[in-house]
């Protein structure tokens, strides 16, 4: 079980390389911590606590995705219509120009 983490102080982040606003930093730190607890970063409890402290963002990313695929639902409706709209005019000119074809066979016949 996860307690409260033991104090780091600048002794032990003096062995994390590189400035603090990089990632492998605070991975490196999260490590260090882990190793002086002696705990396994894959253990359940870890995993859980990681998860529950990334929540917020989970959620946001979870309602941008939804209006991405809203918006892309709405796009592919927009786009069936537009071609259901297309295919119909397809076949009524298909319609009008057959109808035209046997009009003129049969003024071609007359007049012959």
């Amino acid at each position: 079980m996860i307690g409260s983490p033991p104090s780091v102080g600048y002794s032990s982040l003096s062995q994390c390389q590189g400035p603090s606003h990089q990632p492998y930093h605070h991975a490196a730190r999260v490590n260090l911590t882990l190793d002086q607890l002696h705990v396994a970063p894959d253990e359940p409890q870890v995993i859980a606590h990681a998860i529950g402290m990334l929540m917020p963002e989970l959620r946001r990313l979870d309602r941008m995705i939804e209006s991405d695929e809203t918006r892309r639902d709405r796009a592919y409706r927009e786009l069936e219509r537009r071609r259901a709209s297309l295919a119909k005019q397809l076949r009524d000119a298909v319609k009008e120009q057959a109808e035209m074809h046997v009009v003129n066979d049969e003024a071609t016949r007359q007049a012959a």
